[in-house]
């Protein structure tokens, strides 16, 4: 403010009377006027001019009226003029030349005093729109044009003018309200002047002429008002009192010719250094515009003929929202007619660049896209029509401009406020094609469906239909992924009446993303991300609506079940294992609740049913035509997709119950049966929903839960349901699987039992200890349970009766009293009836507790303890039928067997010759159908079927294996090579040498077939012992199999024991060279043995095999020498011989 400087007024009279004179104010403006002198009160209130733009045409016609030329009788003219310059003569002739000199005379004026001030008179913008829209004899002169270019830059100010602070805004107003009073100056006379032609400066007024005594008494009081406004010239006073005397007119302050206004008026601000600037600001550039709206409206309105010097003129005034609104409206007379074509495409193209980039937009530029929208123009402007309309969209990329454009391309025209419905034309679709793509992707999809949702309330099937058309028109540039989300973000709140309609065009519109997409393996994310909105609106407002009948209905049956009389206000309810994972009664499942109904509208809305289906269908109320068949089954190929948030939607919905919730998570897992990749869920969200199984008794008031102790309880049939779908994600989900193998030991048995295709409990890779075990636990839990049923639900215990005799036996009636004298008959007959009594009371009482057990025992089933990880629990009867059915339509043991990671297969068999042995029984059919599962089986394994198949028995499993020894030989042949590990190695061979040395003849010829024929050799009978040698690990095969080759010497004869007896003496050399003796193996002291207590075989080997018996004497004899123990016991063997 220290910057501001003050123009000094005081030393310019001149200009100091222009801006304080009202009349010469008025003159002078008025001479600038196109129509008429400015009249005092024509645009003005008291407080201040505020006229609105959308006046109608009537009351410019009643102005006009009011402004009109009075009577000759009623002009009156001044002989005397006050103005230095102006004739006296102030009734100028019609002369053009005179008219523009009078025009160039007030701009000058007016320019000299005003370009001091910063805020000018809103009249004078008006006076300027009227000669611009008008016939331009002033604005286009160049000697106006300091004049001109300040109006014109304030049409348009720049940044730096329009931030203006408080106090410049202050001033503003001063200046609006000081200017307005002026002009107005005559607005306390008891008439309003009327208009007079611009050559003619006259001042009437309507009523009579104030006598002598009222003039004067009405200059006494303005020279009291203001003195320095008083004049010393007699000849002025006499003016003044004439012109008083003509208009009665008074200043528009008291103090009007006061110091302290003017100097706030000429102030200069610190950009007043600036000869051309924005002399409107604020508040004052408002009005600026509604008064060149105003001189538009009236040179619209007027019936002067629409020439092209007002379609050059309006280019320039298009930055006020008013005048671009005032000029769509006639665009379209003016694009018809040839003369104006020109001149009127370059100002539609102007005005879409200069619609204001607001969001929203303001209400002016909104009438000028619809008024651009509507336009009907000629064949070969369209082009043009379409250019202009997606110049708009670029100036304006805002979600309300887009949806009023493709509102209108989809509706058509406007009747009453409303719409036409009809399908979209060819030229409305090439206009939304053309302005889709210049918005981004999701603005433009966003748009798009609110567009649609101000159509919903037509029929589907017609929104369907314009959709399928305006989605092939669009091609790939359509999203219909974020375009049905935001339907459903619409769609979220609704009326329950608008529920199935609002369902129907979610999926309607989700339907349409089959068309228009060529990338598909960005489908898949998409369509999950799709689905889980679909999901969140499915659990938020369709089960907002369906909780209460859903919750209703569970509490009926809970009650159908239980009187009671127990601890608790209602039951668990019978336990139902009716899951929809179970194909075989997917369809029979609640057919008398609420739950099918809502599942059915969850399931169609997911894309969970084929286009032939029943319920869809039924869902949409009409049969759906090819197109929208292939559209639907696109959709589906890629809704079965599972994740955790998925899942985690319906789990943390407080609009569904738990039961509901398990048949949704049911139903989002059934459409993952065709493709394993399609889910991705943690183990976390697994234990999530085990969650929703628990059972949390209601108790009586006068009940303490803590007194109870109750463990954490359960439904069973959602219990096992929860369980029966942690299985199917085990078997798709190899990390889940792994997880749930470990901690849980219910879904560890399950798996065995899928596995092996062996429902038995305990599962069959038990023994009988592990097998008595798992009973044992069991019956510990089920005890447990029962006790906790019979404390919840059993009644109270009935207090003994007063009337029972405490003293009465069961063979003595209650009233028998001693000395009473009675007959032996008639006692006899008392005890009768009395026994008789106690036998029927007996009887009642033992009738009433097996009720009580009854009843108890079948609410035992409609409980369990809820834990996971406790001890195996054993599927109910009823959950059998559920599983097998679930295994068949997933497929399930074919998922557990082709598992490599983990290998549940493996397993399931477990380790050692016995587990073998257990699984031999189901092991084989598997290993039939799928013969490459031999690569992955232990080697012990391997061995032992291979035995089984050259073993002797007959029988199918037999002939199966027989098929199989050739890729079984195979592998046993690399475990005893030592490709799998030399752990392998020596597991496989010792499971071969222990049927070598078993008692059984059949196994050890089957053991000596299979290693002679797994282990390459050129060595005749029994060569593999020899090859045996040459190994990689013969360090630790050779001493495995000399113990089991000396065992089995008590068994063998013949060839057998002489080339066991042969290859052990070569192995004891093959200790001796390899430093590895030890000191258990003694090749003299078993043979020794073996001829002590077996002499007969050894004596025949002896005689017929001449090498081992030169060995054996050699051996033998120089031992003998040295160890006094191998003679006596050759000896006691020649004793024998």
């Amino acid at each position: 403010m220290d910057s501001w400087t003050t123009f000094p007024i005081s030393q310019a009279p001149a200009m100091r009377e222009l801006i304080t004179n009202p009349l010469l104010f008025r003159v002078i403006l008025s001479m600038l006027s196109s129509n008429a002198l400015v009249s005092a009160s024509s645009h003005q209130t008291e407080q201040g001019r505020k006229r609105s733009p959308s006046e109608d045409l009537a009351a410019h016609a009643r102005k006009k009226q009011m402004l009109a030329t009075p009577p000759p009788h009623r002009q009156r003219q001044t002989s005397h003029s006050q103005l230095p310059g102006i004739s006296t003569n102030v009734v100028s002739t019609s002369l053009p030349e005179s008219v523009c000199n009078h025009q160039v005379f007030a701009a000058t004026v007016l320019y000299s005093v005003l370009q001091h001030m910063d805020h000018w008179p809103i009249e004078l913008m008006k006076v300027f729109a009227e000669d611009a829209f008008g016939p331009r004899t002033w604005v286009d002169n160049e000697q106006c044009q300091d004049l001109v270019s300040n109006l014109q830059m304030s049409l348009c100010p720049d940044a730096s003018d329009e931030a203006i602070d408080a106090a410049s805004s202050v001033i503003a107003d001063e200046a609006e309200s000081y200017f307005s009073s002026l002009i107005s100056g005559s607005e306390r006379t008891e008439s309003s002047p009327k208009s007079l032609p611009p050559s003619r400066v006259v001042i009437s007024s309507q009523k009579r002429t104030p006598s002598a005594k009222e003039v004067r008494t009405q200059s006494m009081q303005t020279e009291a008002m203001d003195d320095s406004a008083s004049s010393s010239s007699g000849e002025e006073e006499v003016l003044e009192s004439a012109v008083r005397e003509v208009g009665t007119i008074t200043h528009p302050y008291h103090d009007v010719h006061s110091s302290g206004i003017l100097n706030k008026l000429l102030r200069r601000s610190p950009s007043s250094n600036r000869r051309i600037r924005s002399r409107y600001l604020g508040h004052n550039l408002d009005l600026a515009y509604e008064a060149i709206s105003d001189a538009l409206t009236d040179r619209l309105s007027s019936k002067a003929k629409q020439n092209s010097r007002l379609l050059q003129a309006l280019p320039g005034f298009l930055c006020i929202p008013r005048i671009r609104c005032l000029s769509s409206r006639h665009l379209e007379k003016w694009l018809q007619s040839p003369a104006l074509a020109g001149l009127a495409r370059h100002l539609l193209a102007q005005i879409a660049r200069n619609l204001a980039n607001e969001d929203p937009p303001l209400p002016d530029d909104v009438e000028v896209i619809d008024n651009v929208l509507k336009m009907k123009l000629k064949a070969n402007q369209f082009s043009m029509h379409v250019e202009n309309i997606a110049l708009i969209a670029t100036r304006l990329p805002t979600k309300a401009v887009a949806k009023q454009i493709f509102l209108y391309c989809l509706a058509g025209e406007t009747t009453n406020g409303g719409y036409v419905v009809m399908d979209p034309s060819p030229d409305h679709l090439e206009i939304l094609r053309s302005v889709y793509t210049i918005f981004d992707s999701d603005l433009a999809a966003q748009s798009l469906a609110s567009a649609m949702l101000a159509l919903a309330s037509h029929s589907t099937q017609y929104l369907s239909r314009s959709m399928r058309l305006v989605v092939n028109a669009l091609g790939d540039r359509y999203d219909g992924f974020t375009f049905t989300q935001s339907i459903i973000k619409s769609k979220t709140g609704v009326s329950i009446n608008m529920l199935n309609e609002s369902a129907q065009l979610i999926f309607q519109c989700a339907m349409l993303v089959g068309l228009g997409n060529g990338l598909e393996d960005k489908l898949a994310s998409k369509m999950l991300t799709l689905r889980k909105a679909m999901l969140q609106w499915c659990v938020t407002e369709l089960g907002r609506t369906y909780y209460d009948k859903i919750l209703k209905e569970e509490r009926s049956r809970c009650n159908s079940s239980y009187d009671g009389t127990g601890v608790v206000v209602t039951g668990p309810g019978r336990a139902v294992f009716d899951s929809y994972l179970d194909g075989s009664s997917r369809d029979e499942i609640g057919q008398d609740d609420t739950i099918p109904e809502f599942i059915k509208k969850v399931r169609c809305l997911l894309f969970l049913n084929s286009a032939s289906s029943n319920e869809l269908a039924e869902f949409s109320g009409h049969e759906f035509d090819a197109e929208e068949s292939e559209c639907i089954n696109f959709c589906c190929r890629y809704s079965y997709a599972v994740d955790d948030e998925l899942l985690n939607i319906v789990l943390e919905s407080p609009n569904i119950s738990p039961s509901t919730a398990i048949a949704i998570i049911e139903n989002l897992i059934l459409g993952c049966s065709s493709a394993q990749e399609n889910i991705s869920i943690s183990s976390g969200v697994i234990w999530k929903v085990y969650e929703l199984s628990e059972y949390v008794p209601q108790l009586h008031s006068n009940v303490c839960k803590e007194d109870l102790k109750l463990p954490r309880l359960a439904h069973p049939c959602l219990w096992w349901r929860v369980t029966a779908i942690a299985l199917v994600v085990c078997s798709l989900s190899s990390h889940v699987g792994i997880t749930m193998w470990k901690e849980h030991p219910t879904l560890r048995a399950l798996i065995k039992m899928t596995t092996s295709q062996k429902y038995r409990f305990p599962t069959a890779d038990c023994d009988d200890v592990q097998k008595e075990v798992v009973r044992l636990e069991e019956a510990k839990v089920r005890e447990k349970e029962a006790k906790i049923a019979e404390l919840l639900f059993a009644p109270p215990s009935p207090k003994p009766s007063k009337t029972d005799d405490p003293k009465a036996t069961p063979h003595r009636p209650p009233d028998f009293r001693h000395g009473l004298r009675t007959s032996a008959r008639q006692q006899e007959k008392k005890d009768r009836i009395f026994a008789l009594e106690q036998e029927r009371k007996a009887a009642a009482i033992h009738a009433e507790q097996m009720k009580l057990r009854r009843h108890l025992k079948v609410l035992q089933k409609s409980i369990m303890i809820w834990e996971p990880v406790q001890c195996p629990r054993k599927p109910p009867k009823e959950s059998v039928d559920m599983l097998l059915s679930i295994n068949e339509t997933f497929n399930m043991a074919e998922k557990f067997r082709s598992s490599i990671e983990p290998d549940f297969l493996l397993q399931t068999i477990g380790d050692g010759r016995s587990a073998i042995e257990r699984a031999y029984d189901w092991l084989i059919p598997i290993i039939s159908l799928h013969p490459e599962i031999i690569h992955r089986l232990q080697p012990s394994a391997t061995c032992f079927l291979l035995l089984r198949a050259y073993g002797a028995e007959a029988g199918k499993s037999n002939r199966e294996l027989i098929g199989l020894s050739s890729p079984l030989l195979s592998h046993v042949t690399k475990c005893l090579g030592g490709e799998f590990g030399e752990r392998h190695s020596l597991l496989a061979l010792e499971l071969l040498l222990t049927d070598i040395a078993d008692e059984n003849a059949d196994r050890r010829r089957c053991s000596r077939k299979v290693l002679q024929q797994a282990i390459p050799n050129n060595f005749g009978l029994c060569g593999w012992m020899r090859q045996l040698k040459f190994a990689t690990n013969a360090k630790s095969v050779v001493p495995l199999t000399i113990a089991y080759v000396c065992r089995a010497l008590a068994y063998e004869r013949g060839k057998v024991l002489s080339v066991f007896i042969l290859y052990l003496h070569e192995y004891k050399k093959f200790l001796i060279e390899h430093e590895l003796e030890d000191r258990k193996f003694n090749y003299i002291g078993s043979l020794c043995a073996l001829i002590s207590t077996r002499p007969l075989p050894p004596h025949q080997m002896l005689q017929h095999q001449a090498t081992t018996t030169a060995n054996a004497t050699s051996m033998t004899w120089k031992s003998a020498t040295h160890n006094n123990t191998v003679s006596t016991t050759l000896q006691r063997g020649a004793k024998t011989y």
